[in-house]
C-alpha cells in the first residue's frame, strides 16, 4: 500500500499501539477507495483491532481500560464499547 510508510509494518508488532493505529486509519482510507476491497472494509478494521488488543493484553494479568485507552490513543468510553461489542459477539481477547 503506497500510502504508508515502512514504519507501519512493525508498528503493531513492537507493541506500538498508537502508532499502529494512526497507520491503520491511513490504510482503511485506501481501502475504502479501492473498488473490491472497500466492501470489507468495516471487517478488516475490526479484525486488526482485535489482534491489536489480543497483542496487548497478553502481557497482563491485569490492566485498567485507562491505561489501555491510553496506550492505543483511544477514549475510555470509545474503548469500553469496542471491548464490549467483542465480548458480546463471543470473541475472546485473551
Amino acid at each position: 500500500i503506497p500510502c504508508v510508510p515502512w514504519q507501519s509494518q512493525t508498528s503493531g508488532h513492537d507493541c506500538q499501539c498508537a502508532d499502529f493505529f494512526k497507520y491503520l486509519v491511513r490504510i482503511m482510507d485506501y481501502i475504502r477507495r479501492d473498488r473490491y476491497l472497500t466492501q470489507h472494509a468495516s471487517w478488516f478494521l475490526r479484525e486488526l483491532r482485535l489482534i491489536a488488543y489480543r497483542q496487548f493484553l497478553k502481557a497482563y494479568q491485569s490492566v485498567s481500560m485507562e491505561t489501555m485507552a491510553r496506550e492505543f490513543g483511544l477514549g475510555v468510553a470509545f474503548l469500553d464499547r469496542e471491548v464490549s461489542s467483542y465480548v458480546a459477539a463471543g470473541w475472546p481477547l485473551v
